[in-house]
Order: C-alpha cells, then sequence, then structure tokens
C-alpha cells in the first residue's frame, strides 16, 4: 500500500494538485476528504502536544512553568534520534543546547 494527496491537504495554497497519479494496474482506494483529514491530523497533533508537555511538566527545573509556557517550549523543541555510543556533547565545546533525556 501506498499514499498520495497529504501534501496537497496541508497546503494553503491554491488548492490545486502539483501531480498526476496514474493507475499501472487495477487498483482499490480507501478516500479521506480533507476537512476529516485535518480534524485527525489536529487530534493527534494535540494528543502528541499534550503528552510532551505532561513529560516536560517532569523535569525538575521547569516543573513549576504554567502550561502555557510549557506550550511554548514545546513549539520551540526538536526531538532527535541517536544510537547507542553516539557522542552527544564534547568536553570543551561550546554550549548551544539544554538537552532533555526521554
Amino acid at each position: 500500500g501506498s499514499s498520495f494527496g497529504e501534501l496537497a491537504l496541508l497546503n494553503t495554497g491554491d488548492g490545486k494538485r502539483k501531480a498526476r497519479i496514474i493507475c499501472k494496474e487495477d487498483c482499490k482506494f480507501a478516500t479521506v476528504n480533507k476537512e476529516n483529514y485535518q480534524k485527525v491530523l489536529a487530534k493527534i497533533q494535540q494528543q502528541h502536544k499534550d503528552a510532551m508537555i505532561k513529560f516536560l511538566k517532569q523535569i525538575p527545573f521547569i516543573s513549576h512553568w504554567s502550561k502555557n509556557a510549557l506550550s511554548k517550549l514545546y513549539y520551540a523543541v526538536e526531538k532527535i534520534d541517536t544510537f547507542r555510543g553516539q557522542k552527544i556533547i564534547e568536553e570543551g565545546n561550546e554550549v548551544e543546547y539544554v538537552y532533555i533525556v526521554k
């Protein structure tokens, strides 16, 4: 299975397709209209935001922050994935980030 069209639903431009899709064989499709897609996406994003704010609230140096302040921090957080043994920071390097380990 594959999907297409999600970028066009998120795009705030002219709402016109930017690509043509042609079936190479008989296909069956399931469709989701723009309104429902955006509702589901918004709900998923809100659930993710709520979970992250709940996590941030457990961090001692920011646990007293208001939900509004934590919400602003949520939008500034950049998630990074690491692998075992990866060097994150090195002694002597300039400090550029606060790292919060989950």
